[in-house]
């Protein structure tokens, strides 16, 4: 190398390969000064890239700027902005797949079952015409009549003291001495808890017999028919 040549760091280097010599920078290419502006900034003494090279620095009022290629700039653009539908419109989803968003209607209750109706679907379960209920019979025949008995005392509430209805059941067997009578409410008690005991499944006790669902049964119409007749 010619003395006085420069290497690309733009400094000296002696004819013998000797290292450069620290603190003397040449002019760029077309002239100008080598430290004008942010161009003076960019080159450090050591040849080493500045801040303002990167891009981590503004052009010269020194404001910070995400460098080109970033991870903070690539997670930025990778970001994207939901839009979000109206409640009970049709999103994009669910126009690609024909499926609407918008709430179901309501369907109707089916109007209740009166105690003489589900007298009348035991007697179908006690006669063997219900072929489906399979194994369980016996324990459905004895839910069936807790329900109609307890809808018997529900309905005479309704009539008397509409705001016992609320209350748990042990309570209004309670109250049910002083309005339908001593006589009515032991029969009742014993009744709801023995439909209560056999409508469980226990795995050391027999399912109820035939015989003594016919004999709830018969009790459950003859209580219904006595709390039917009280009134206010």
């Amino acid at each position: 190398m010619i003395p006085g040549d420069a290497d690309e760091h733009g400094t000296d280097r002696t004819p013998g390969g000797s290292p450069p010599l620290p603190g003397r920078v040449l002019p760029p290419v077309g002239g100008g000064s080598p430290l004008a502006g942010s161009a003076g900034r960019a080159i450090s003494g050591a040849g080493h890239a500045s801040p303002a090279a990167s891009g981590e620095f503004g052009p010269d009022d020194g404001s910070v700027t995400p460098p080109s290629g970033s991870g903070s700039a690539r997670r930025v653009s990778r970001r994207r902005v939901r839009k979000r539908e109206p409640r009970g419109g049709t999103t994009e989803k669910s126009r690609r797949s024909g499926r609407s968003t918008s709430p179901r209607p309501v369907e109707p209750r089916l109007p209740r079952l009166t105690v003489a109706e589900r007298l009348a679907v035991v007697d179908r379960l006690l006669d063997g015409s219900v072929p489906a209920a399979g194994a369980v019979w016996s324990r459905a025949t004895a839910w069936i009549l807790r329900i109609a008995l307890e809808q018997s005392v529900d309905e005479l509430w309704t009539r008397t003291e509409p705001g016992l209805a609320r209350c748990p059941m042990r309570a209004q067997l309670l109250a049910l001495r002083v309005v339908a009578g001593p006589s009515v409410a032991a029969r009742t008690a014993a009744l709801w808890t023995a439909l209560s005991h056999a409508a469980h499944h226990h795995d050391t006790e027999l399912a109820p017999s035939v015989s003594e669902l016919r004999r709830w049964r018969e009790d459950t119409a003859r209580i219904a028919g006595e709390l039917a007749t009280i009134r206010r």
